[in-house]
């Protein structure tokens, strides 16, 4: 059985960025679909641990993605965040892992922030349960590759015009996150080394 046809769109800015968006994504009816029978993102079905896409925790875009959850975390309460104590006891929720990269810590295998099934706050991720308890976004409080999900960037090189292109489909965000996520995923024409 064949796939059925990708329409992409892209498009070259005057400063040499590429984009190109995945179309077919971006019309279709996708929905996440966690705690309604998300069987997670483990190679094997994982429904029953409900954890989503937060079985490796999140890797951080920057200094100011680190900055803002670190103050989100802050604000959390033990009735809102089931680890809050073992992330303490860690040395924080946030880390700089063996390879160098800054992630969010990761308890019994899952990121966390993730209130495991039976928690009295309910499952699910302390920080977006946190958020909308405040009638605030929760683009806001979680790690920028946590609220893009499922999307995933990728990039390439043109060798002949050595030009880095990036393709990605996003869903419509808050002005001041669509700003700094752009200024991430943007590619720019690379100078072909002499």
């Amino acid at each position: 059985m064949s796939r059925p046809p990708r329409d992409w769109v892209s498009f070259e800015e005057k400063d040499g960025s590429v984009w190109m968006f995945d179309a077919s994504f971006l019309c279709s009816n996708w929905t996440c679909i966690y705690g309604r029978g998300c069987k997670g993102v483990l190679v094997d079905d994982a429904s029953e641990l409900e954890q989503g896409c937060c079985s490796y925790g999140a890797h951080f875009a920057d200094a100011a993605d680190r900055t803002r959850v670190r103050a989100a975390a802050k604000r959390l309460t033990k009735d809102q965040w089931q680890l809050k104590r073992e992330a303490s006891k860690l040395g924080g929720p946030i880390h700089k892992n063996e390879d160098g990269d800054w992630v969010t810590r990761l308890v019994d295998d899952a990121c966390v922030f993730l209130n495991r099934p039976g928690f009295e706050g309910g499952s699910g991720c302390a920080l977006h349960r946190a958020a909308l308890e405040s009638a605030e976004n929760f683009i806001d409080w979680k790690p920028e590759v946590c609220w893009q999900l499922p999307l995933r960037l990728t990039q390439s090189r043109r060798s002949e015009a050595s030009l880095r292109r990036s393709s990605l489909g996003h869903r419509k965000r808050a002005p001041e996150a669509r700003k700094r996520s752009l200024s991430l995923f943007s590619s720019r024409a690379v100078a072909r080394p002499t």
